[in-house]
């Protein structure tokens, strides 16, 4: 097939659906208005993708716009107006089998609105989930591009249950499926002592998270769950980067628990095994989620896992049994379930084996990315059938 392919983020998830596409043997044109950094992302040029990358004044982040809210909202009107006028013109240009949207209320949105088809719309979670909740024209933004799709693939049912009653799709205009997991990568190893040696952890019980660092992801919680009673032997290694990193510092260290709280910082996809490997227990403090790449790789890993109370992560985990679950927002308690976790070694390892064959059974790119090629390879035999 011919793809063309559209997003403005270019992350992790971009580059395992982008490799699933190439490996699988499908052409892919990258249409991206991408300006978060001067340059795209090095994984972007190693993948053999032919590449329009466009950029804008303030479309898709708003970056760059007027600091007065009314001109801000014409300036981002216009831009986004130049990139459905952009989608077209590629699209003239060139015959594609399948467009594939990422993120609902940018790419999927002027996806929608240059009638790119036939559309296959993959919402990420907080798209649907929660920025429709904060505002009514990003649920409005959301609906449209919901509506105008062709399929709708969501990776968790919290997600899709959602997507159906913002839009009101019918049920089979969207298909659950987790796309992302490299189920061959993320397995058992051996625990990595050098690691936990580097970072000065060895001798205590090491609580790994693989979230960045944003509001969304509630790092003070485990942070302030650190400084309660019972749990001077628990470190917490923080993989990641994002805006909140030195006000997670300073909390560490305003809470006595800085020696405890290590920042390792943004690493590269094929090293997180490794950074998982050096963890007794894996953590995730979020306050929404879809279905966590972060924690589906934990469990894939055998790592055992412990995650807030909300509807996604309980698709995955049953407390005691495949992990643990905490209220979110409650470091007492999440100190508690940590402590309740560790004390127990055996029952540990159960929990995680029990939890690694979930996250195999239902998520494993490997059984689930040949179900999407074989939808959208449906969708499009259906275009080409409507126009002959």
């Amino acid at each position: 097939m011919n793809i063309l392919y559209l997003s403005d983020i270019l992350n992790v998830h971009d580059e395992r659906l982008l490799s699933q596409f190439r490996a699988a043997g499908h052409t892919v044109t990258l249409l991206t208005f991408f300006h978060r950094a001067p340059e795209l992302p090095k994984f972007i040029a190693d993948l053999g993708l032919t590449i329009i990358h466009e950029k804008y004044a303030t479309y898709p982040d708003g970056a760059g716009a007027s600091r007065w809210r009314l001109i801000r909202a014409v300036e981002y009107r216009r831009d986004e107006a130049r990139a459905c006028l952009k989608i077209k013109e590629v699209m003239r240009r060139n015959r594609f089998d399948v467009v594939f949207a990422n993120w609902a209320l940018t790419s999927g949105y002027v996806a929608a609105h240059a009638l790119a088809k036939p559309l296959c719309l993959f919402p990420w979670g907080s798209d649907i989930l929660v920025w429709p909740k904060l505002h009514r024209g990003f649920a409005e933004r959301a609906t449209k591009a919901l509506r105008t799709a062709d399929l709708v693939v969501c990776n968790s049912k919290t997600a899709a249950e959602e997507a159906k009653r913002l839009a009101r799709l019918r049920p089979d205009a969207v298909e659950v499926l987790p796309i992302e997991l490299d189920g061959g990568k993320f397995e058992p190893r051996p625990r990595n002592d050098a690691l936990r040696a580097e970072w000065g952890v060895s001798d205590k019980t090491v609580v790994i998270s693989t979230r960045p660092l944003k509001e969304m992801y509630d790092h003070p919680t485990l942070i302030a769950a650190l400084a309660k009673p019972g749990m001077e032997n628990f470190a917490a290694v923080l993989v990641g980067e994002g805006n909140l990193r030195a006000d997670l510092e300073k909390r560490a260290i305003d809470l006595k628990v800085a020696d405890r709280v290590k920042f390792a910082g943004m690493v590269d996809n094929e090293k997180i095994p490794d950074h998982l490997a050096a963890g007794d227990l894996y953590v995730t403090c979020s306050r929404s989620d879809s279905a966590s790449l972060g924690l589906l790789e934990a469990m894939a890993s055998g790592l055992p896992v412990v995650s807030s109370d909300i509807p996604a992560n309980r698709e995955w985990i049953a407390d005691g049994q495949s992990g643990w679950l905490f209220p979110g927002g409650n470091p007492e308690a999440l100190s508690k379930v940590l402590l309740k976790a560790a004390e127990n070694e055996q029952n540990r390892q159960e929990v995680a084996l029990r939890g690694r064959a979930i996250a195999l059974a239902r998520a494993d790119s490997r059984k689930n990315f040949p179900r999407l090629l074989a939808r959208i390879e449906a969708l499009s035999k259906a275009a080409k059938a409507q126009m002959q």
